[in-house]
Order: structure tokens, then C-alpha cells, then sequence
């Protein structure tokens, strides 16, 4: 299957993206997604690792979601996201 890119823009005006790398989600579903990821701020930059207070800009936030019966791995950049296959 071929990757599925959704691009839109955040709440601060900055290009972001969504890429299902499997292939396998509807657009409907992703659409839904990357509106939250935009609803809630989850795009870009944050100086702050989550495990320490050391300055670690641009790494990457790791999450699991689950869409339908299936189980996915979400990784957020600054300003895209991609889900990979758990």
C-alpha cells in the first residue's frame, strides 16, 4: 500500500502534515485525526523533553492510538506526524 499524506495548517498559521505510512487508514478516519492534532496543539516547537527539563528541540513525541481494531504507533515532529504500524 501506498503512503497517505494529509496536509493542512496549525493554529498558528504553519504548513503541518499527517503521513500514514501503512497505507491502510481511510482518509476519513485521518482527516478526523489530524484536526484533533490541530485542536490541541500538538504541532510545533516544544523546548522541553518531557523526561528531564534538558532542551532537546525538534525530538520527537511517541504515542500509541488505536483506530478501529487496530493498533498504531504516532510519532509527532514539530510539524508532521506519522503512523506506523505497531
Amino acid at each position: 500500500m501506498q503512503p497517505t499524506v494529509l496536509r493542512a495548517l496549525t493554529h498558528t498559521g504553519h504548513a503541518c502534515q499527517l503521513t500514514d505510512v501503512t497505507g491502510s487508514i481511510s482518509s476519513v478516519e485521518l482527516s478526523k485525526l489530524l484536526n484533533d492534532l490541530i485542536a490541541t496543539k500538538a504541532f510545533g516547537l516544544s523546548a522541553m523533553s518531557t523526561d528531564s527539563a534538558t532542551i532537546k528541540l525538534d525530538a520527537p513525541k511517541l504515542a500509541h492510538i488505536q483506530i478501529g481494531d487496530e493498533l498504531y504507533r504516532l510519532l509527532l515532529f514539530p510539524y508532521e506526524g506519522r503512523i506506523e504500524k505497531f
